[in-house]
Protein backbone atom coordinates (compact mmCIF):
# COMPACT_ATOMS: atom_id res chain seq x y z
CA UNK A 1 0.00 0.00 0.00
CA UNK A 2 2.96 2.46 0.87
CA UNK A 3 4.51 1.58 -2.43
CA UNK A 4 1.08 2.78 -4.18
CA UNK A 5 0.90 5.68 -2.58
CA UNK A 6 5.05 6.68 -3.89
CA UNK A 7 3.82 6.38 -6.66
CA UNK A 8 0.20 7.33 -6.88
CA UNK A 9 0.81 10.95 -5.07
CA UNK A 10 3.27 12.45 -7.63
CA UNK A 11 1.24 11.24 -10.90
CA UNK A 12 -1.97 12.96 -9.03
CA UNK A 13 0.38 16.20 -7.74
CA UNK A 14 2.00 16.21 -11.77
CA UNK A 15 -1.33 16.02 -13.39
CA UNK A 16 -2.71 18.82 -11.08
CA UNK A 17 0.17 21.05 -11.70
CA UNK A 18 -0.39 20.21 -15.34
CA UNK A 19 -4.09 21.37 -14.55
CA UNK A 20 -3.22 24.86 -13.29
CA UNK A 21 -0.61 25.47 -16.06
CA UNK A 22 -3.74 25.05 -18.73
CA UNK A 23 -5.72 26.84 -16.85
CA UNK A 24 -3.23 29.81 -16.33
CA UNK A 25 -2.62 29.65 -20.18
CA UNK A 26 -5.97 29.65 -21.17
CA UNK A 27 -6.69 32.50 -18.89
CA UNK A 28 -3.95 34.79 -20.13
CA UNK A 29 -4.22 33.63 -23.84
CA UNK A 30 -8.47 34.77 -24.78
CA UNK A 31 -7.82 34.82 -28.21
CA UNK A 32 -6.31 31.33 -28.43
CA UNK A 33 -8.93 29.11 -28.80
CA UNK A 34 -9.41 27.20 -32.04
CA UNK A 35 -12.23 28.19 -34.78
CA UNK A 36 -14.22 26.28 -36.70
CA UNK A 37 -14.00 26.87 -40.76
CA UNK A 38 -17.99 27.39 -40.75
CA UNK A 39 -17.16 30.03 -37.41
CA UNK A 40 -14.52 31.69 -39.74
CA UNK A 41 -16.45 32.33 -42.86
CA UNK A 42 -18.63 33.31 -40.55
CA UNK A 43 -16.81 36.38 -39.04
CA UNK A 44 -15.70 37.05 -42.71
CA UNK A 45 -19.45 37.94 -43.66
CA UNK A 46 -20.03 39.97 -40.47
CA UNK A 47 -16.39 41.50 -41.37
CA UNK A 48 -17.67 42.27 -44.95
CA UNK A 49 -20.90 43.73 -43.29
CA UNK A 50 -19.54 46.71 -41.23
CA UNK A 51 -20.01 50.21 -42.37
CA UNK A 52 -18.88 52.85 -39.80
CA UNK A 53 -18.69 50.49 -36.92
CA UNK A 54 -22.11 49.10 -37.81
CA UNK A 55 -23.66 45.77 -39.38
CA UNK A 56 -25.54 46.40 -42.40
CA UNK A 57 -29.23 44.94 -42.17
CA UNK A 58 -29.29 43.92 -46.32
CA UNK A 59 -25.93 41.32 -45.65
CA UNK A 60 -25.97 39.96 -41.96
CA UNK A 61 -27.47 36.59 -41.23
CA UNK A 62 -29.30 35.35 -38.05
CA UNK A 63 -27.32 34.07 -36.10
CA UNK A 64 -25.31 37.08 -36.55
CA UNK A 65 -28.39 39.36 -35.64
CA UNK A 66 -28.92 37.47 -32.43
CA UNK A 67 -25.93 39.09 -30.80
CA UNK A 68 -27.64 42.41 -31.31
CA UNK A 69 -28.81 43.38 -27.35
CA UNK A 70 -32.72 42.88 -27.86
CA UNK A 71 -32.94 40.83 -30.69
CA UNK A 72 -33.99 37.28 -29.93
CA UNK A 73 -34.27 34.14 -32.39
CA UNK A 74 -37.85 34.65 -33.44
CA UNK A 75 -37.13 38.41 -34.15
CA UNK A 76 -33.80 37.50 -35.88
CA UNK A 77 -35.83 35.09 -38.10
CA UNK A 78 -38.56 37.99 -39.35
CA UNK A 79 -36.22 40.16 -40.25
CA UNK A 80 -34.57 38.22 -42.42
CA UNK A 81 -37.82 36.60 -43.57
CA UNK A 82 -38.97 40.80 -44.10
CA UNK A 83 -35.65 40.92 -45.99
CA UNK A 84 -36.32 38.16 -47.99
CA UNK A 85 -39.99 38.70 -49.34
CA UNK A 86 -39.38 41.99 -49.45
CA UNK A 87 -36.40 42.74 -50.72
CA UNK A 88 -33.07 44.89 -49.03
CA UNK A 89 -34.06 47.77 -46.27
CA UNK A 90 -34.27 51.12 -48.03
CA UNK A 91 -33.63 52.68 -44.15
CA UNK A 92 -33.55 51.24 -41.08
CA UNK A 93 -37.02 52.67 -40.28
CA UNK A 94 -38.24 50.00 -42.34
CA UNK A 95 -37.79 47.59 -39.60
CA UNK A 96 -41.06 48.71 -38.02
CA UNK A 97 -42.80 46.42 -40.85
CA UNK A 98 -41.54 43.61 -39.71
CA UNK A 99 -44.01 41.81 -36.89
CA UNK A 100 -42.83 42.52 -33.31
CA UNK A 101 -40.56 45.71 -34.27
CA UNK A 102 -41.81 49.22 -33.32
CA UNK A 103 -40.45 52.54 -33.31
CA UNK A 104 -38.67 52.16 -29.98
CA UNK A 105 -36.90 49.14 -30.74
CA UNK A 106 -35.66 50.48 -34.19
CA UNK A 107 -34.52 53.62 -32.37
CA UNK A 108 -32.74 51.10 -30.08
CA UNK A 109 -31.73 48.80 -33.12
CA UNK A 110 -30.15 51.73 -35.04
CA UNK A 111 -27.07 51.82 -32.54
CA UNK A 112 -26.22 48.67 -34.03
CA UNK A 113 -27.75 48.48 -37.26
CA UNK A 114 -27.53 50.45 -40.30
CA UNK A 115 -28.94 49.84 -44.08
CA UNK A 116 -25.79 49.30 -47.15
CA UNK A 117 -23.91 52.68 -48.53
Amino acid sequence: MKKLFLYLFPALLLCYIVFLAGMYYGRQNPGAVSVSAASQAEVTVAANAMIDGKLNINVITVSQLRYIPGVGEKTAQRIIEYREQNGPFQALEDLDNVEGIGPKTVEQLSAYLCVGG
